[in-house]
């Protein structure tokens, strides 16, 4: 049993430290309202995406029977950031930054192609980037979307299919900071390769294609 003096040790330290636990209550339950807000902002860093383009010939194209078939090349560094609004699964303010000088393929001359004047022209422009993103709600199949696409300085639109493929849960989470923890998504499109002044020609005088097939997919963290 506490003595009377005891007791008044022990209530007057609980309520000088009651304005401490109030504030701490106030901000996780701020905190905790902010995390539960319809549309968060999400990070994926490069380690959590893909990205990888292939040569190919549109339906347009005057020689596109006599397509070499290419493999695709991959980017090892690509960063993204988007917003996502998990009740109408809605995807807005999209940023993706790929760094060319991260291309990988077992094919040395596709790469030299790729990374050269012709093409990306590395030694001149570091980065491939899109963004701008049109808000997209994302059905159950691919939804068309358009961003801007900007490669050698020279910004276009850019149409493409967005498609969710998994919203999931972090089972380590505080509450509500634990739902919708990750999100991933998919993004694809065709390139035109006359839109940016880009020629594909192989070293043995051949053309690899007229467009290039764009492929990414995002694992994005909630912030």
């Amino acid at each position: 049993m506490f003595s009377s003096s005891a007791k008044k040790i022990v209530a007057g330290g609980f309520f000088k430290q009651a304005p401490v636990l109030f504030l701490l209550a106030v901000i996780l339950a701020w905190y905790a309202k902010s995390a539960s807000a319809e549309e968060q902002g999400y990070f994926a860093p490069p380690e959590q995406n893909q990205c990888s383009m292939q040569f190919v010939y549109g339906q347009d194209a005057f020689d596109k029977h006599a397509a070499v078939k290419t493999s695709p090349v991959k980017f090892s560094s690509i960063t993204g950031s988007f917003r996502f609004d998990s009740q109408t699964k809605t995807v807005s303010k999209l940023r993706i930054a790929i760094d060319v000088d991260s291309l990988v393929t077992s094919d040395r001359d596709t790469g030299w192609v790729m990374v050269g004047p012709e093409m990306f022209d590395l030694n001149s422009y570091e980065e491939i980037s899109l963004d701008k993103l049109s808000p997209t709600t994302i059905t159950g199949t691919p939804s068309k979307a358009t961003a801007k696409l900007t490669i050698r300085g020279a910004s276009k639109p850019f149409e493409m299919e967005i498609k969710l493929l998994a919203v999931e849960d972090n089972a380590i989470g505080f509450g509500v900071l634990g739902k919708e923890r990750f999100v991933s998504l998919a993004l694809q499109g065709s390139i035109n390769l006359a839109d940016y002044n880009m020629t594909a020609l192989g070293s043995d005088g051949i053309y690899l294609g007229n467009q290039l097939l764009l492929a990414i997919t995002l694992k994005g963290v909630k912030q």
